[in-house]
Order: structure tokens, then sequence, then C-alpha cells
């Protein structure tokens, strides 16, 4: 169904009658191999520096914390700026940025510039995804973004392939070169598209953060989605951070980190868009729990577990249930709240991911300190099991 989908999507295209959030799907997927690529070698190039799992996961905890900071202060961004402009000149300075590093061997100045190629990747993700659900209407938001999941986890798939190549021909430092002119070229392709953004009044800028947080922090409806979030990206940390590391540690090349990641996306091309189309009939609460309750089960059998290749194709099979969490995500959270306060809420909404990162690398460093790896599945389960039971919570009228 996928593949005749997008076949579908082409087809329209060579017609000219392809949707705004069809077209803003595939400028995603370009710059997702960009992304990607960065994913894949990231910590690899950070252990080129002599530092060990642990520093990599606690330098990466402090970027996350800075991050979560400056998302509360993106809201008067959101607000006060273009979107389309927010998007384009974070693009510029992410780009800049990549190019720096590529040509740069100097440690201190990598920190300083991957700071603000953190901060310019937030602003640009809340943008894109405003933008997103302004140009999808009520009925398509749940279908277009596992359409917009499905075609950027092919850029997921193509990119540590890209990279692996890359780095084994030319080096790391290329690998974040070539990743910049992806993205160069998805934000020329996004700003040909010529978006018009939609009008909404306000009365004035959202400035006061603590009265935000309260707000948002004081209602469940909208403390779930930030749960389910948050719940995600502590998944993803283990998969994008560290299995990298224990790949490298455990003996293997270097390329393998780019077939797995490459491999690890497959699952969720295969079922994203199904379970956007399908949301509506089963209802957010049951994809949340059945998706992180089988996380919980595919990590307590990783944990006894003696073989590390079979653990990789566990941990790439895992992929299946998350495609049940990914594209929900976002939908979850517009469900909850009104047009006018999307950008006063989503930037909010948005730290669940770094929160939800923070835990994942921070735990995940301070477990490495005093116990083998092996005991870092057991701690991810724990996590995945709770989330299960929080989803719970979720009413069964908060359907898609």
């Amino acid at each position: 169904m996928n593949f005749y989908y997008l076949i579908m999507i082409f087809s329209r295209l060579r017609k000219r009658t392809i949707e705004k959030t069809t077209q803003m799907s595939l400028t995603k997927a370009v710059s997702s191999i960009g992304f990607a690529g960065v994913e894949t070698v990231w910590a690899i190039y950070m252990s080129s520096f002599g530092l060990t799992e642990s520093m990599i996961g606690f330098i990466s905890a402090i970027l996350i914390i800075i991050m979560f900071m400056f998302s509360f202060f993106s809201t008067i961004i959101l607000e006060k700026f273009s979107e389309v402009k927010i998007y384009l000149v974070s693009s510029a300075i992410i780009i800049s940025s990549l190019f720096i590093i590529g040509y740069s061997e100097n440690f201190i100045l990598f920190l300083v510039i991957w700071t603000f190629l953190s901060i310019a990747q937030l602003v640009r993700a809340e943008s894109f995804t405003i933008l997103f659900r302004d140009e999808s209407s009520d009925s398509d938001l749940e279908k277009n973004e596992g359409l917009l999941f499905t075609v950027l986890n092919l850029g997921w798939l193509v990119g540590p392939l890209i990279a692996g190549f890359i780095l084994l021909t030319y080096g790391v430092s290329f690998v974040f070169v070539s990743s910049g002119v992806f993205i160069l070229i998805a934000s020329y392709i996004f700003y040909s598209l010529k978006l018009k953004e939609k009008v909404k009044k306000r009365d004035k800028i959202d400035t006061n953060i603590k009265q935000n947080l309260k707000e948002y922090f004081t209602s469940e409806k909208l403390i779930l989605p930030y749960l389910m979030k948050m719940g995600l990206e502590i998944w993803w940390a283990l998969i994008y951070i560290y299995i990298p590391l224990f790949i490298i540690k455990n003996g293997f090349q270097e390329s393998l980190v780019g077939f797995f990641l490459a491999a690890v996306v497959i699952p969720l091309i295969l079922f994203e868009f199904e379970v956007g189309t399908h949301c509506e009939k089963y209802g957010f609460k049951n994809f949340f729990f059945i998706g992180f309750f089988s996380l919980f089960i595919i990590s307590i059998i990783a944990f006894f577990m003696n073989d590390f290749m079979w653990i990789l194709g566990l941990l790439v099979l895992a992929s299946a249930p998350a495609a049940m969490l990914e594209p929900i995500q976002s939908p979850f959270f517009f469900r909850q709240v009104s047009s006018n306060d999307e950008e006063k809420y989503y930037p909010i909404y948005i730290t669940s991911l770094h929160i939800g990162s923070f835990i994942a690398k921070f735990t995940i460093a301070g477990l490495l300190l005093f116990f083998v790896d092996k005991y870092v599945y057991l701690l991810i389960a724990g996590f995945m099991l709770t989330l299960a039971i929080i989803s719970l919570r979720i009413k069964n009228e908060q359907t898609c």
C-alpha cells in the first residue's frame, strides 16, 4: 500500500496536481538524508577525540539541556516572525555550521558550533511542523502525517548508506559537508513552494513563559501527548546514540553503523502510512499502548540475549512497534489545541523530545559507569513499560 501510494504521488507530481503537504513531505525527505548522515557519524566523530561512551552521553545531555531552555523562548519567535522565514534562516545556519565542522578538527569549536546548529534545528523543525499542520485539513491530518513520516524515513534509509560510503571513502569530515549539501537542496525546494501562511489573529505575543508553562502542565490532555513523545525519544536515543557506540565497542567496522541505521527505518517505511490511515478506526490509545508494550517486551528479550548481532536484528524489528507511535505523535498533540494556540504550546510540547533524549542519555551514561552494556536494555524496558501504563489514561473519546 505504501509503495502504491508513493507511485501515485509521483504520478500526480508529473501532472502538477500534487498537494502542498505532499510537496513539503518530499522536501523533508531530502533534508532527512542530510540529517541521517549527521546522526550516523556524530557519535563516531565524538569518539575520535578519545571520549568514552559515558562522556559522549553526558556531553549530549548538556546540549539537550541548552535546547530545552531555548525551546521556551521559541514561542516568541514563532508568534512574532514568519514561519517560512524562520525555516529558511535556520536552514542557512545549519548548512553553514555543517560546512565549518567539515573543515575543522577543533573540539571546542565543534561544541560551540554544534550548540548553535542544535538551536537552529529546533526552530526549523517547529516552524515546519506548524506549517505542515496548517496546510493539512482536519480530516487528512493523520493520513498526511503518516505519509510525511513514510517519505521522511526513505531519507533515513538512504542517508546512513550514503554516510557509510562517504565515511569509508573520504572520512568523517566529508559526511558533514555532504549532509549540508542535501539540506541546502531541500531548503531551495522549500523556498520554491511559495507557501502562504495561515493568518492567525492574536491580541498580543505570548511572552509570559511562566504562564504558558503553567497552562500547559496543568492540563492533562496536554500532558499526555508530552509523555508519549518523550517515551519514543527515549527509545530513539538508544538506537541512534548508544547502539552505534556498542557496534564499535564490539569490534565491528564503522560501516556496520550505517547499515544498521538504514535497516532500522525499513519497518517505519512499511507501516507508518498504514498507521496514519487507520488511526481514526482504532484510536490513539490502542496504538500507544501496543507500541510501548511491544518495545518493553523486545527490550527484555534483548537483555537476555548474548549474541550482539542477534540483538541488532531484534532492534531492527523493534521499529515495527515504533511505527505505531511515530506518525501519531504530532496529530495527538494538535487534536488537543486550537489553531491560534499552536505557536504558544507547540514549543513546550517539543521539549518532550529534549527531555526524553536527556533522560535516556544521562541515565544510560550513568548506568554504564557501573554496569555492563546489557543492563541498558533492562533500563529501557522499564521506561517503555511505564509509558505503556500511562497510555491507558488516554480517554476513548481522544480519537484521531
